[in-house]
C-alpha cells in the first residue's frame, strides 16, 4: 500500500484526526475514574461515556479499513 498516498486523502487525515480526540477523552475519563473523585453514579456515567467513545473508535478503525482498501485497489482502465 503506498502510505504517502493514502495520509493524503482528506477523510483520512479526520479520521485520524478524529481517533486521537478520542482517545484523549477517553484516556481523561479513565483518568476520573480511577483518581477515585466522583461518586458511585458519575462513575457510572463515565463509564457509559467510555464505552459509547470505544465504539465510535472501534467504528472510525474500520472505516479506515475500508478507505486503505480503497486507496490499495488499483484502477481499471475502461477499454472501449
Amino acid at each position: 500500500m503506498n502510505l504517502k498516498l493514502f495520509l493524503k486523502h482528506r477523510q483520512v487525515q479526520s479520521s485520524l484526526l478524529s481517533l486521537l480526540g478520542q482517545l484523549i477523552i477517553m484516556v481523561l475519563s479513565a483518568l476520573v475514574i480511577v483518581s477515585g473523585a466522583v461518586t458511585g453514579l458519575r462513575a457510572i456515567l463515565i463509564f457509559i461515556i467510555i464505552l459509547g467513545f470505544a465504539y465510535i473508535f472501534a467504528m472510525t478503525l474500520l472505516r479506515l479499513k475500508t478507505l486503505a482498501k480503497v486507496t490499495d485497489s488499483p484502477k481499471e482502465s475502461r477499454k472501449a
